[in-house]
């Protein structure tokens, strides 16, 4: 049975894009879905409007998280874009009580070779 680009549209746009199980729904492969995707500009472009469309409803969970004070969710947040207002996680790397490092030991063992002697 063949399957039309707007089955597949369908498929694609009730599992939010999820190839594996659009392709179960239409009756084939996670790798025939790639395929078909694949080699049709229009259908690569409506799978591109849906993955925006997920992340802007991800974004509204976490926004909505943050709203209701959900305090790990603002934490989570302002890691990743607080950073240019200072809000980050800070590690420190120090030695014992706050020591500093040691620096490693490093040996360097030179040789110096005459040019004008015959190496071989």
């Amino acid at each position: 049975m063949a399957v039309s680009n707007a089955q597949l549209k369908a498929a694609l746009r009730k599992h939010a894009g999820v190839y594996v199980l659009a392709a179960q729904e239409i009756g084939t492969t996670r790798q025939n879905v790639w395929a078909r995707v694949n080699n049709s500009p229009d259908l690569k472009a409506f799978v591109a409007q849906i993955e925006e469309e997920v992340l802007d409803a991800a974004e509204a969970v976490v926004k909505g998280s943050i709203l209701a004070k959900d305090k790990q969710m603002t934490r989570w947040y302002l890691e990743r874009k607080g950073k240019p207002r200072g809000w980050s996680t800070r590690i420190e790397h120090t030695g014992a009580d706050g020591a500093p490092l040691p620096a490693p030991a490093i040996n360097v063992t030179v040789t110096y070779m005459d040019p004008k002697e015959d190496v071989l």
